[in-house]
């Protein structure tokens, strides 16, 4: 398993879980936010729905961690919780993000109050007091011996330059830093202007004087980020910046940066994780490479990347397109080492057509991925992705599908500049099957419609919608 995905995915839930006040109705118990007052009470569900969290995803969070100390969203915009891993032990420290999203981004006026907002809590001690009031700090602002290189701090958006705030004023309590998002919004708005001077003005000075490791930072960035990343506008922060994938949810009128939200990451995340339980060697590149080509549907690619997981690994997993719900699943055959030799291979600038034609493992999985119009391939002994034997299809055929599924992975992809421009593909002939045309200029010809049904390994039909 790919303990890294893991632990990024849990850091994601953590910074989603804090967007929620613990200090509700339905959590607070006397003075004291208990264990079983926000974990277990059924309004709890209903709560941390309201927030964007799956039923899977809440009780992940109900069976694994206990809060320790909550700060809820106050008029500063200040929050905060500090949370335990029940078995392990672990300490996580995660900060809240700013709720205030839309114009509030783009309005010079309101882009200079926000910026204001966040200066004061970084130079008012408003992150220390609570650091002191969790007890990570004692009276004099010095860290708790009991808590040195203990601490995971996480946070979205705003709680992003809050946590890495935090870590380098108190370095020695750090063991890992996750952000998402924390430089979430393009070069051209006015609030990125206004933080760029803020971090120059305010972090860097204490960055210099500290010593953080930058090793043990690591930043996160989905649409819009990684541009904004790859543009170097944030390379003078520490630590590394990940390109994450992100499903499109904006819609014609979208408040901006709709794409920001936290919800959207920690979905994809989920799906990160149980391709890195699969197989460890994956990069996030790989597996954001996966999903950019999984559908042209800007909403469809989590759901129909994990039901091709799924099926390819065949058994209790073919149709489950839920991400939590499949790592959950697999959780057992994991632990028993049942996939120690799987290998998931990315569909792109590869030579897919000589793969296919093997005698192999290898094989049987380029060409279960070239039946299904897979972004990916599965290479596992056992799955179903190895069943398909090789003197079902002819080179012919192969070399034909190839060429669909090369196109449809350049318009999932983007590479194409408009579908209308995309050319014909030829006809596609099944070995006994009648001639079925495939054109990308017809209405969605994207993962979902394309998929093909199979019955003990042989293909049902080859109409392509």
């Amino acid at each position: 398993m790919s303990r890294n995905m893991d632990v990024v995915y849990q850091s994601a839930l953590l910074s989603a879980a804090t967007y929620v006040s613990l200090q509700h109705q339905d959590f607070l118990v006397g003075e004291a936010i208990t264990d079983a007052a926000w974990n277990r009470r059924a309004p709890g569900v209903a709560t941390f729905s309201g927030r964007g969290f799956t039923r899977r995803q809440f009780a992940e969070l109900q069976h694994a961690y206990r809060v320790l100390c909550h700060q809820p969203d106050t008029s500063a915009g200040f929050s905060a919780t500090v949370f335990e891993h029940i078995g392990s032990g672990e300490l996580h420290l995660a900060f809240g993000g700013s709720t205030a999203f839309g114009e509030e981004w783009q309005d010079v006026a309101l882009a200079q109050e926000f910026a204001d907002r966040l200066a004061a809590l970084l130079r008012d001690g408003v992150v220390d007091d609570f650091l002191r009031a969790a007890e990570l700090l004692d009276a004099a602002g010095n860290a708790n011996p009991a808590y040195i290189g203990r601490l995971r701090l996480t946070g979205h958006s705003l709680g992003g330059h809050l946590a890495l705030w935090a870590a380098v004023e108190h370095p020695e309590l750090v063991m890992r830093v996750d952000t998402f998002n924390g430089a979430g919004m393009s070069c051209s708005t006015p609030v990125m202007l206004l933080l760029e001077t803020l971090w120059r003005d305010t972090i860097l000075p204490a960055l210099s004087a500290s010593s953080l490791d930058p090793a043990r930072v690591h930043n996160y960035y989905a649409d819009p980020g990684p541009q904004a990343a790859g543009a170097g506008a944030f390379g003078y922060r520490p630590g590394e910046h990940v390109a994450l994938f992100i499903e499109d949810h904006s819609e014609e009128g979208a408040k901006p940066l709709e794409n920001h939200a936290m919800t959207y990451l920690l979905e994809s995340l989920a799906l990160y994780r149980v391709f890195g339980a699969i197989d460890a060697s994956l990069s996030f590149e790989d597996v954001a490479a996966i999903l950019e080509g999984g559908s042209n549907i800007n909403n469809g690619s989590i759901a129909a990347t994990a039901s091709a997981l799924g099926d390819a690994l065949g058994g209790d997993y073919a149709g489950l397109d839920d991400a939590v719900a499949l790592f959950d699943a697999l959780g057992p055959d994991i632990a028993a080492g049942a996939w120690n030799d799987a290998r998931i291979k990315p569909l792109a600038d590869l030579d897919m057509g000589a793969a296919a034609l093997e005698n192999s493992v290898r094989g049987s999985s380029y060409r279960f991925a070239l039946q299904n119009l897979h972004s990916f391939a599965l290479l596992a002994r056992g799955a179903a992705s190895s069943g398909l034997v090789r003197g079902a299809l002819t080179p012919e055929y192969i070399e034909r599908r190839c060429f669909v599924l090369e196109g449809l992975l350049l318009r999932h992809r983007g590479a194409v500049p408009m579908v209308a421009e995309t050319p014909r593909m030829p006809a596609i002939a099944w070995p006994g099957r009648p001639v079925a045309s495939a054109d990308f200029r017809g209405p969605g010809a994207g993962f979902r419609h394309a998929r093909v049904p199979f019955r003990n390994g042989v293909p049902v039909t080859a109409r392509i919608r």
